[in-house]
């Protein structure tokens, strides 16, 4: 099986992150949290690399659209 990448399908990478209406607080709360990581190594990446799993599952497994989830389950994201 052979798929090809098409342009439109970069686009869509690189741009789902901003047709979210709660993108700013998102991506604001993911920035907050590596700038803690670089002060606390370890800890806070592990919610960052939860968050960054929850992604990848959403798209690979659940075959759902590009989209940002909700910092809400933190307990989940650890």
């Amino acid at each position: 099986m052979t798929t090809t990448l098409t342009t439109n399908d970069l686009k869509d990478v690189f741009t789902y992150p901003f047709n979210d209406p709660n993108w700013k607080s998102k991506i604001a709360i993911a920035a907050l949290i590596c700038f803690i990581g670089s002060i606390i190594p370890v800890l806070p990446m592990f919610f960052f690399f939860g968050y960054c799993y929850q992604i990848m599952k959403s798209i690979i497994v659940d075959k759902e659209k590009l989209s940002l989830p909700e910092w809400d389950n933190w307990g989940h994201l650890f």
